[in-house]
């Protein structure tokens, strides 16, 4: 996952839009907005970390690179 494609994003959609591409995406349908990735999975990985990272920021009122910091350690499990 590439940090400046999510940070995009992130800066780009609102909440909503994010959350209706996810349901798009999880009934397999196409997301209203162009996302990064090939495939309809790696489309959902993008916008599944937009949300958790927007989400993130509004709550601790930190900056894209921590909440992104942040995000990494719980994927990978830390």
């Amino acid at each position: 996952m590439e940090e400046r494609a999510v940070e995009r994003i992130v800066e780009t959609y609102l909440l909503s839009d994010l959350e209706q591409a996810n349901k798009a995406l999880v009934q397999g349908k196409e997301a209203k907005f162009k996302l990064p990735g090939k495939t309809p999975g790696e489309k959902l990985s993008y916008v599944t970390a937009a949300i958790w990272i927007v989400e993130k920021i509004k709550r601790d009122r930190c900056d894209f690179r921590e909440a992104y910091s942040a995000y990494q350690l719980v994927i990978k499990g830390k």
